[in-house]
């Protein structure tokens, strides 16, 4: 039979590493824009680094990674892949669509933008759009 007071003592034990978990991630996650200015990261880069820290930290093995970093490389592969495609339409369908998917979208906007034709101001984001008075 097992000891009731061991079954609160566990309780109290879980309890406490979920707290400060949520402790610790709610001190560290105010700091993530600090640690992108200070670094120069763009938000695609930040959000890979985020996506392989998550990874790092659901795995024990070196392995397990491995493993998980098959959909990871395939979201910074594709954009790769796009990159001409954008360049030689920057205005077809496939470039305006694929401009506003976050995961893509730094490296779909760069190809548009150093094209032959970049993009009109419409479906530039507002901080790159001019405004005149």
């Amino acid at each position: 039979m097992i000891d009731p007071s061991a079954v609160v003592r566990a309780r109290w034990a879980v309890a406490t590493v979920f707290f400060l978990n949520g402790v610790q991630l709610g001190s560290w996650a105010p700091q993530v824009p600090l640690v992108k200015t200070r670094l120069g990261l763009s938000e695609v880069e930040l959000a890979m680094a985020l996506l392989v820290m998550a990874i790092g930290a659901a795995v024990n093995q070196i392995a397990d990674a491995q493993s998980l970093m098959g959909p990871i490389m395939i979201l910074m592969i594709v954009p790769y892949i796009a990159t001409p495609m954008v360049g030689n339409a920057p205005d077809s369908a496939f470039a305006v669509t694929t401009s506003f998917l976050p995961p893509i979208n730094g490296f779909i906007m760069m190809a548009r933008l150093a094209s032959t034709s970049p993009p009109p101001g419409a479906s530039q984001p507002s901080f790159c759009a001019r405004t005149t008075r």
